[in-house]
């Protein structure tokens, strides 16, 4: 930026440009510009815009508006400080959800703190791998998969907690639960 308080970084592998703060080296700001190689990127004088390019001569210059960066938010449990395993999305209504697990507890939280779902399974939630996977929300947010003692997947519904399907897997560990790109 003209004030030197900000830096643009094209990448070429990603297609994209990403703002740093100088001064913290935070990222302030990414955006993906397809094809573009990220070799072409200059501030608005205003310091309002950057605008972005290519070398192709058939692609179009993009203006992308700079804006205060949205507030930072923090996901806790609040039955735990421990959290063993966790997935966000964003729901629509609630902008983002959080589905987090520690020992046998789930609990889906809101950005603002609500407390979407808690429920405590009795059992720990885990998988053969590890605890990472163990908890993860539908894209949209409408259900939350849970992997009980690297053995059983249960589907909750989010709104009440009600059990929508459960499977148990006989000799073989469960890896991990993902859920597709359009739940």
């Amino acid at each position: 930026t003209r004030d030197g308080t900000q830096i643009v970084v094209g990448r070429a592998d990603l297609d994209d440009f990403t703002i740093y703060d100088v001064a913290s080296a935070a990222v302030v700001h990414r955006f993906i510009h397809p094809k573009s190689s990220g070799c072409s990127a200059v501030f608005f004088p205003a310091g309002d815009c950057l605008v972005t390019g290519t070398v192709a001569a058939t692609q179009q210059c993009v203006f992308h508006r700079l804006q205060p960066p949205a507030p930072r938010f923090e996901f806790t449990m609040s039955t735990s400080t421990h959290i063993d395993s966790s997935s966000v999305v964003t729901d629509g209504k609630h902008g983002a959800v959080a589905a987090m697990a520690a020992g046998s507890q789930v609990e889906v939280v809101t950005e603002a703190g609500a407390v979407l779902l808690k429920k405590d399974f009795g059992e720990r939630l885990f998988t053969s791998r590890g605890t990472r996977t163990a908890a993860q929300l539908q894209p949209g947010g409408k259900f939350v998969a849970c992997v009980l003692a690297e053995r059983t997947v249960v589907v909750l519904l989010v709104a009440d907690g009600s059990e929508c399907w459960r499977f148990r897997e006989g000799s073989h560990n469960v890896w991990g639960v993902w859920w597709s790109p359009n739940g």
